[in-house]
C-alpha cells in the first residue's frame, strides 16, 4: 500500500489573495442587495446629468429606454463584479495549493502564485469600474474603461491557470511513465 502524500499548505501570498477577493466580493454581494435601490437613483441621476454621454433626446419614451438599458448594464456589471470575485478566490485557492504541492523551483512557485494572485485580485475591479463609469461615461466608453483592467489582469489568469494545468499534466505524466 502506497503512503499518502501530505498536502503542502500554499503560499501566504495566495491564500491571503484568495481570502481578500472573497471577503470583498461577497460584503459587495450584500451591499448591493441592501442598497440597490439607492445605487439605482444614483445611476438615473448620473444618467440624466450626463445626458450627452447617453445621447438623451429630451423625448420622455426614447430616454426612459437609454435609462433602463444603463439600469441594466449597470446591475449586470455589478453582479459580474461580485461574482467573479467570489469565483477566482476559489481559483487563486486551488493554483496556489496545486502549485504548491507539485515539484517545481521555488521561484517559479512564487511566480505563478504571485501571476494568479495579481490577476485574480484585480480581474474583478474591471467589471466594478465598468459598471460604476456608466453613469457619467455611457455604457459603451464604461466597458472600454473597464477593458482597461480586465484584459491585462484576465490575460494573467488564463496564463497562470493554463501554465499549471501544463505544468501538473506533464508532471503527472512523468510520474506515471516512471511508475
Amino acid at each position: 500500500m502506497k503512503e499518502a502524500r501530505r498536502l503542502i499548505m500554499p503560499d501566504r501570498i495566495g491564500v491571503f489573495a484568495s481570502l481578500l477577493i472573497l471577503t470583498i466580493g461577497t460584503a459587495f454581494g450584500g451591499f448591493f442587495g441592501r442598497y440597490q435601490g439607492d445605487l439605482y437613483r444614483m445611476l438615473e441621476n448620473a444618467v440624466t446629468a450626463h445626458a450627452s454621454a447617453h445621447h438623451l433626446s429630451g423625448n420622455l419614451e426614447q430616454d426612459s429606454k437609454v435609462i433602463e438599458k444603463a439600469r441594466s448594464n449597470f446591475r449586470g456589471k455589478l453582479v459580474r463584479f461580485h461574482n467573479h470575485a467570489n469565483g477566482l478566490a476559489l481559483a487563486i485557492f486551488i493554483v496556489s495549493l496545486v502549485i504548491a504541492n507539485i515539484e517545481l523551483s521555488v521561484k517559479i512557485k512564487k511566480i505563478i502564485t504571485w501571476a494568479i494572485s495579481l490577476g485574480g485580485v484585480t480581474y474583478p475591479f474591471g467589471w466594478l469600474v465598468t459598471g460604476l463609469s456608466i453613469g457619467t461615461m455611457g455604457v459603451e466608453k464604461a466597458q472600454k474603461m473597464g477593458e482597461l483592467i480586465l484584459v491585462p489582469s484576465g490575460t494573467i489568469v488564463i496564463l497562470s491557470l493554463v501554465g499549471t494545468l501544463g505544468i501538473y499534466l506533464f508532471k503527472e505524466v512523468k510520474h506515471r511513465a516512471r511508475s
